[in-house]
Parts: structure tokens; C-alpha cells; sequence
């Protein structure tokens, strides 16, 4: 566009020397000139502006650059925690079975201890009063026995 500008500017030169310029022709060259002076200050901000956006991007590169950098250094400490954190994992489920055999184990002594106190309390308890039933009942059979025998022998004599 800056190209043409410059030919319309140097035909513009060489019309008014050769040619009669009318006032309809005059108007459209002016109106162009107007247009591509608009055109050219356009073109200067806009170029302006694709500084300013080319300066943003540098200053956003150092930025992705510095992101960059963490995501390869984030990558490489995951890289490096994963066998750790597998270890790990393998020591707590060496660590559960024993915790569950010590369950055991000492479920069986607390069990064995506490209920079978309790079994041998509840056992003697009925084994006294069967004992004592049991005497008891023999006694006074024995006492029966002897009265039945003392009322025969009166009543035999």
C-alpha cells in the first residue's frame, strides 16, 4: 500500500505538468491521499502495537521458559518418589500381615485368659452347688434311709 502511495504521489506530479486536472479528479486524488494518510498512520500503530506485543510475548516466554523448568523438575522428583513410595507400600503391607498375626495371637492369650477365668468362675460355681446338692441329697438319703430303718425295726419288734 506504502508503494502505491508513493507512485500515486509521483503520478500526481507528473498529471499537473502533462495533463489538465479537473475538479472531480482533484477531489478523488485528495480524498485517496487523505485515505492513505489515514492508511500510513494506521500502519505506524499498528506496527507500534506489534513492538508492544512482541516485548509481552518475550516477557511471557521467560515465564513459560520458568514454568517449563518446574513441570521437567516437578517430573523428575515423581520420578524419583515413585520407587521410594512403592518401598514404602511394600513395608506397610509387611508391616499389616504382622500386625494381623499380633492380632491374633494376642486375641487367643486375652481370649484364652479372660474367658477361660471367666469358664473356670462359671464352672466351679455350678460344680460347688452340684457338690452341695449333691452331699446334700446323700444326706438326707441317708438320714431317710435311717429313719425308714429305725420305724422297720420298731415295727418289727
Amino acid at each position: 500500500m506504502y508503494s502505491e502511495y508513493a507512485l500515486l504521489k509521483k503520478n500526481l506530479s507528473f498529471n499537473k505538468s502533462t495533463y489538465i486536472i479537473d475538479d472531480v479528479d482533484k477531489a478523488i486524488i485528495d480524498e485517496t491521499n487523505m485515505l492513505l494518510e489515514y492508511l500510513e498512520k494506521d500502519m505506524v500503530a499498528l506496527s507500534e502495537i506489534t513492538l508492544i506485543i512482541n516485548e509481552n510475548i518475550m516477557i511471557d516466554k521467560e515465564k513459560l521458559d520458568k514454568i517449563e523448568e518446574n513441570v521437567i523438575e516437578i517430573d523428575n522428583t515423581i520420578s524419583e518418589t515413585i520407587p521410594i513410595l512403592e518401598e514404602v507400600i511394600e513395608i506397610k503391607e509387611q508391616i499389616d500381615d504382622k500386625y494381623k498375626i499380633i492380632k491374633i495371637v494376642g486375641g487367643a492369650i486375652i481370649g484364652g485368659g479372660l474367658c477361660g477365668g471367666i469358664g473356670f468362675v462359671f464352672g466351679i460355681i455350678p460344680g460347688i452347688v452340684g457338690l452341695g446338692l449333691g452331699t446334700g441329697s446323700g444326706v438326707g438319703a441317708i438320714f431317710a434311709a435311717e429313719k425308714i430303718k429305725d420305724k422297720l425295726l420298731e415295727i418289727g419288734s
